[in-house]
């Protein structure tokens, strides 16, 4: 029978001489780490249009078949690059809502974009959202909902009486429910985490920049006090209370002064966190991200380069675990959440957005949530679906269209740019490789 290799192939040959590949069809699926003597001929292999399979044993042929990057000569990946751009974009079964418990907090860190005009959400509009939930679960087959603020935790309140409710709807109508949340990290003490978790969420995102002075001059109370010590008291308590099922992405926003003592960071969180693979580094370079509060903070903004982190962990054993940059290399996880037909955020006042970014862009602005649960839409919303309609010659026959589909990032046209940018770890696809923890590849010595 006769091959050929997937166009969404990407193969980076490692220091140490072995394979580490991936295909943006199959995403985290496909990881595969070669290590011995065929790494040549596979190597080889991957770059012929066309494939006799007597050149591979039958092994061989096994595994790059399981992880498609040799399909059948005859298969069509153009039309299933399409199929998939249609289910994942504009049938999406999966209802996604981002919601703003509250849009106070309780930190005034240096960059932050927010204005904090908004507070607590009042329960008319908690119960607004329940009857959106209960209106239309049954026209999807899982309910994901994503805490974010302002602080969420400021309002934990909230948190309960809606998650109890999704439970009990998605209970009810046989429906999947999961929960993650962005926080801080202040107030999640053991007795929040605890609370947390039996509403199911159990994936996080909180912040670290650096080790303490670094932490406490850029991550700072409302008071102008430091926050880092009770951060890592409250993440030391949760990695020594395993519970089955939670992952957390450490967000590091690297600005000058932390990468001025990158080693001394990397050490730490290697010494904190780096046997526990529930833990990972999600990488971040300061930006302006909008507002007025980062003008201050301008001499701290480096270059959004990855590449000099990324090898610094390596330099230091450090791997990244599925949290964060690895589970965005499956298409699911990458693809913008604006870019969905089936994803909406709900502010604390019932104001819906596309975006969680640059709430006073009207653009951002795409409708209302009605009292009986009904979303009440604007000419905004289809705004940013038409993003990804858009064809641009970087595109084209790129290795990682199949994950992005061209979507990551639709605010980036929305607000006025020219075209949707990479994301990092395609622009760094080899070093991410290099640091991703062999345990997350399928293993193959010779």
């Amino acid at each position: 029978m006769k091959y050929k290799t997937s166009r969404f192939n990407y193969v980076h040959r490692c220091p140490n001489g072995e394979l580490r590949m991936y295909n943006s069809m199959m995403g985290t699926k496909s990881l595969l780490l070669y290590n011995g003597n065929e790494c040549d001929q596979i190597s080889n292999i991957l770059q012929m249009e066309e494939i006799d399979n007597s050149l591979l044993s039958s092994d061989v042929l096994n595994v790059l078949l399981e992880k498609g990057y040799i399909i059948p000569l005859l298969y069509d990946e153009e039309k299933a690059l399409e199929l998939r751009k249609m289910n994942i974009l504009s049938s999406d079964k999966k209802l996604c809502i981002i919601i703003m418990p509250t849009e106070e907090c309780n930190f005034r860190c240096k960059y932050c974009y927010e204005t904090f005009k908004k507070g607590k959400m009042t329960k008319g509009v908690q119960d607004s959202i329940i009857r959106f939930v209960k209106k239309n679960i049954r026209e999807y087959t899982e309910l994901t909902v994503i805490w974010f603020g302002g602080e969420p935790l400021e309002a934990m309140d909230v948190i309960e009486y809606l998650s109890e409710a999704f439970i009990k709807i998605c209970n009810t109508a046989r429906k999947q429910y999961s929960s993650s949340i962005t926080t801080n990290g202040y107030n999640l003490t053991p007795e929040v985490y605890e609370e947390l978790y039996r509403y199911h969420v159990y994936g996080y995102q909180i912040t670290l920049d650096g080790c303490k002075s670094q932490h406490d001059s850029q991550r700072i109370l409302k008071n102008g006090e430091g926050t880092f010590q009770k951060i890592v008291d409250n993440l030391t308590y949760i990695k020594n209370n395993h519970k089955r099922g939670t992952a957390f992405a450490i967000r590091t926003n690297f600005s000058k002064s932390i990468m001025k003592d990158i080693d001394e960071y990397i050490s730490f969180f290697k010494d904190k966190f780096g046997e526990d693979q529930r833990f990972s580094l999600f990488i971040q370079t300061v930006s302006d991200w909008g507002g007025e509060r980062v003008a201050s903070f301008y001499d701290e903004i480096i270059a959004p380069d990855h590449v000099q982190i990324l090898r610094k962990l390596r330099e230091h054993g450090v791997c990244l675990n599925m949290p964060g940059h690895c589970y965005g290399l499956d298409c699911s996880a990458s693809i913008c959440y604006a870019a969905k037909v089936s994803s909406v955020v709900i502010g604390s006042d019932a104001t819906l957005y596309k975006c969680t970014r640059d709430f006073e862009m009207p653009e951002n602005k795409v409708g209302v949530l009605l009292p009986d649960g009904t979303l009440q839409l604007n000419e905004n919303w289809q705004l940013w679906l038409n993003q990804v309609a858009k064809k641009m010659a970087k595109c084209e026959n790129c290795f990682y269209e199949a994950n992005c589909l061209r979507a990551v990032c639709p605010y980036s046209i929305v607000s006025g740019g020219e075209e949707i940018f990479c994301s990092p770890e395609k622009v760094n696809l080899g070093d991410f490789l290099e640091v991703f923890n062999s345990s997350l590849f399928t293993i193959v010595e010779s």
